[in-house]
């Protein structure tokens, strides 16, 4: 008596999407630093007008002036460098990540309507794959390490300003005796 094939185990769908991510650990490690590096540069316009206050109008020095500018619009011009970057990386994890769980979806919306009947939503898989997709590959992952970028910044700007503060009022306490 000859028996019928069985149909292959599959691992879970949820360890699949976790080994498609985990295969893309390096990018995302690289999208955090070029997030790091873009919210250290979204100080500039700051910094800018607290140098242009504090040294360029006091002394009404043009060449500083000019010099704070270029240095800006070079930094500026950096930012959105790294930014086109970042941007470029997700949109390959998306796409890898598409490829990479592709032949899943595809065997699943096969096999939907046999399991599920033929009222199933046999495409379903596939726009869920595209949801995934489209979120790693637009500004989902960008906002997140963004947030945490400006809560480490807000952290660090907190801490370093009663440290730098520190010396200055000793100065002026000596100095009044």
């Amino acid at each position: 008596m000859s028996q019928l094939p069985r149909p292959l185990r599959q691992p879970p769908a949820s360890a699949e999407l976790a080994a498609a991510l985990g295969a893309c650990r390096r990018a995302f490690l690289a999208i955090a630093l070029f997030s790091g590096m873009s919210n250290i540069l979204m100080l500039t316009g700051s910094l800018f007008m607290l140098e242009v206050y504090d040294r360029v109008i006091p002394s009404r020095s043009v060449p500083t002036l000019v010099a704070l500018l270029i240095l800006a619009s070079g930094l500026y011009a950096a930012q959105g460098i790294i930014d086109a970057i970042r941007s470029r990386i997700l949109v390959r994890v998306g796409n890898s990540l598409d490829e990479t769980l592709s032949l899943r979806v595809y065997d699943a919306i096969v096999r939907l309507p046999l399991t599920l009947g033929v009222r199933s939503e046999g495409a379903q898989p596939i726009r869920d794959l595209d949801t995934v997709r489209g979120f790693l590959s637009g500004t989902g992952p960008i906002a997140l390490f963004d947030r945490l970028g400006c809560r480490s910044t807000s952290a660090y700007a907190f801490c370093s300003i009663p440290i730098s503060g520190l010396p200055r009022s000793a100065a002026r306490s000596s100095s009044s005796r």
